[in-house]
C-alpha cells in the first residue's frame, strides 16, 4: 500500500500535468473563456480514465455553461490520461503552426 507521501507526491504530479495542459491550452484562446480539466471513467470499458479540457462560461443565471473541447484517449491510470491530452494539444499547435 502506498504511503502518505507516495500518495502526495503522486497527487502533486498530476496536478503539474493539469497545469501544463492548461498552459499549452490557453495561450492561444479567448480571455472570455475559462477552461479546466476534469477527469472521469469510461463505464462502458474496464475502469477506464478519461480526462477533458472544458470551456465554460458563467451564465447570467449563475450556472455554468460548459461544453468538452478535447478528450484524451482510454487510459489505465489520470497520469496517462493527462498524457494523452498533451499529446493531442501538442499535436494540434503543430498543425496550427504549419
Amino acid at each position: 500500500m502506498a504511503s502518505i507521501h507516495d500518495k502526495l507526491a503522486q497527487a502533486k504530479y498530476e496536478e503539474k500535468l493539469k497545469a501544463t495542459i492548461l498552459g499549452e491550452f490557453i495561450g492561444d484562446q479567448s480571455p472570455d473563456m475559462t477552461f479546466d480539466v476534469v477527469t472521469g471513467f469510461d463505464d462502458n470499458e474496464k475502469p477506464t480514465m478519461l480526462a477533458w479540457v472544458i470551456s465554460y462560461n458563467k451564465l447570467d443565471c449563475g450556472k455554468l455553461d460548459w461544453e468538452p473541447f478535447m478528450g484524451s484517449e482510454n487510459c489505465s491510470s489520470i497520469e496517462d490520461a493527462y498524457q494523452s491530452l498533451i499529446r493531442g494539444l501538442q499535436s494540434k499547435l503543430v498543425d496550427l503552426m504549419g
